[in-house]
């Protein structure tokens, strides 16, 4: 193995674990739809997207640093009150989960010399305008043939 595929497979394993936390998180919130906002487990959310952000960068990977860093900022919003805890906030929070899980899955494709490209299912035009895509755009894509591209127009804080 290379010193490149070991670095690759390296913040694959560290990306994996962050992802088992946040899934554990955004699994409480979504349970919680309609309650009290509760700041620890918002801004446990937001630390696992900080630290994912922080990694991704590390080691060069911006599609899921610059997605982290959208979803930090609206994190942020929630945290400093400026944003509502509404359903469209939950299932963007979800829907970039969903995302970071498909662009690691390619990351780690890529790391074995397995080349594929996915796309944002639910950015698709013809699918129904989701959370994630409401809150960044519909024009949101990744993967090989469609480079990340985000442009937050729905919610401004």
């Amino acid at each position: 193995m290379t010193s490149s595929a070991k670095g690759l497979s390296d913040f694959v394993a560290e990306a994996t674990e962050i992802l088992e936390t946040l899934n554990r998180d955004l699994s409480i919130l979504d349970q919680r739809r309609g309650e009290r906002l509760d700041p620890g487990l918002v801004n446990g959310i937001f630390r696992s997207s900080h630290s994912l952000k922080g990694l991704a960068a590390m080691f060069g990977e911006q599609r899921i640093a610059q997605l982290a860093h959208h979803t930090e900022d609206l994190l942020d919003r929630l945290r400093l009150g400026r944003l509502d805890l509404t359903n469209l906030v939950v299932d963007a929070l979800l829907e970039s989960f969903d995302a970071f899980q498909v662009v690691l899955r390619e990351t780690e494709r890529r790391s074995t010399g397995s080349i594929w490209t996915l796309r944002c299912a639910a950015c698709s035009p013809n699918t129904r305008n989701t959370g994630y895509s409401r809150i960044f755009g519909r024009g949101w894509r990744y993967g090989r043939s469609a480079p990340y591209s985000p442009s937050p127009t729905s919610i401004r804080g």
